[in-house]
């Protein structure tokens, strides 16, 4: 009997936490803003920025978030049909032993492939980009190569900016089902 008390009092008590629900309409990735708090894959992050990527037409997004001891994590995913999202942390363009001619190789012949922590990458795409930072009207100009494994597990992405500098993170891809909201932005 107190078990079922206890029960009924706890669905009562999540009934009455309106303020603190979701719009289950409104819940996608598509609207999650800076503030908001998600899981992948079971961890935990918070969201401190909200990018969006134009191409050919074709619009991605990526959430800057923060982890267990502050580290950045980059969750990047795009609609084509599916969800299609990869979660990424940054590393250092030097540790990849890539050179600026690999990836011109990579992109004029759009084969080639290279090793990186016992995977091998092969290139899936590269070309020109346009970074809108927090979701700003005016963007900023790059280029890009992305590399995936055979299976489509492990990914890494490469950004060539002005100035000669490169940035580049590793990750792996993920599944719709392994992201979890818990709330949209500072106000949910």
């Amino acid at each position: 009997m107190l078990i079922a008390i206890s029960i009924i009092a706890g669905l009562a008590w999540l009934l009455l936490r309106k303020k603190d629900t979701l719009d289950l309409s409104t819940v996608s990735l598509d609207n999650v803003e800076s503030g908001g708090v998600i899981l992948v894959k079971g961890n935990e992050y918070l969201v401190e920025q909200k990018n969006r990527y134009t191409e050919g037409g074709e619009e991605s997004f990526e959430l800057k978030l923060t982890g267990d001891g502050g580290m950045t994590f980059w969750l990047n995913w795009h609609q084509n049909g599916d969800l299609i999202a990869a979660i990424t942390k940054e590393v250092g363009f030097g540790e990849l032993k890539l050179t600026s001619a690999d990836l011109e190789m990579f992109d004029s012949q759009q084969t080639g492939e290279f090793d990186f922590g016992d995977v091998v990458y092969h290139i899936i795409d590269s070309g020109e980009s346009q970074l809108y930072e927090n979701c700003e009207p005016n963007g900023e100009s790059f280029y890009y190569w992305d590399f995936a494994d055979e299976e489509h597990e492990h990914v890494i992405n490469i950004q060539y900016w002005d100035e000669n500098t490169y940035d580049a993170s590793i990750g792996r891809y993920i599944r719709e089902s392994d992201i979890e909201i818990y709330s949209m932005s500072d106000n949910s």
